[in-house]
C-alpha cells in the first residue's frame, strides 16, 4: 500500500505538470447546470459509494435523456452497466491505467471523441485516473468532491462533512447542482 501511495502521489505531480498551461477559463456556474445538455459522470471506485450513487445515477439519467450521458465505469462493476441502458457506458480496465495511475490516451482520446457541458466525478476520495478524466475534458463545468489537490481537476467542488453518509453526500451535491 505504501508503494501505491508513492505512484498516486508522482501521479498528481504528472498531472499537475500536464494541466500547468491549460489554465481553465473563468466560469459563470449560474445556469451551468440546468443549461447543460450533455454530461460525463465517473462513477465511484468504491463499491460501498457506487451504490448509495445510484438515486443520483438515476436523477442524472432523466436530466439527460438520449445519449447525451455517458457514464464511465471500472469494468470489474459492468453489473451496474446494465440499469444504465440507455446511456453511453466506457468501462476502465487496469491497462487503461499507466505505472502512476494515469489513464492512458486511448481511454482519454475514447472520452474527449464527444463534447460534454458537465463532467462529475463522483469519487469521494481522491482517485487519480477519475480526477485526470474529468480534467481532461473541455466540459466548462468540472465538478468533484473536495479532497487534497482537487483544485487541479475541478472548476466547481462539493465540501461535504466526513461524518455524512456518502448517500447524503450525494443528495447535497444534487440539491446543489440543481440551484445551478
Amino acid at each position: 500500500m505504501p508503494f501505491e501511495n508513492v505512484r498516486q502521489r508522482i501521479g498528481i505531480k504528472v498531472a499537475r505538470l500536464h494541466f500547468r498551461k491549460k489554465t481553465p477559463p473563468l466560469t459563470d456556474f449560474t445556469h451551468s447546470f440546468s443549461n447543460a445538455r450533455s454530461a460525463l459522470v465517473i462513477v465511484p471506485e468504491d463499491s460501498e459509494h457506487r451504490s448509495m450513487a445510484i438515486p443520483l445515477l438515476a436523477s442524472l439519467q432523466n436530466k439527460f435523456r438520449g445519449n447525451r450521458l455517458t457514464i464511465v465505469i471500472h469494468d470489474s462493476f459492468r453489473d451496474l452497466s446494465s440499469s444504465l441502458a440507455h446511456c453511453n457506458v466506457i468501462a476502465i480496465r487496469k491497462e487503461h491505467l499507466g505505472f502512476f495511475f494515469l489513464p492512458k490516451r486511448s481511454i482519454v482520446n475514447a472520452i474527449a471523441r464527444q463534447e460534454y457541458d458537465l463532467a462529475l466525478d463522483l469519487n469521494i476520495p481522491m482517485v487519480i485516473s477519475a480526477a485526470y478524466l474529468c480534467r481532461s475534458t473541455k466540459a466548462v463545468l468540472k465538478v468533484g468532491f473536495v479532497k487534497k489537490e482537487s483544485d487541479i481537476f475541478y472548476n466547481f467542488q462539493m465540501n461535504t462533512s466526513p461524518q455524512k453518509s456518502p448517500r447524503l453526500q450525494y443528495e447535497q451535491l444534487l440539491h446543489t447542482m440543481a440551484m445551478f
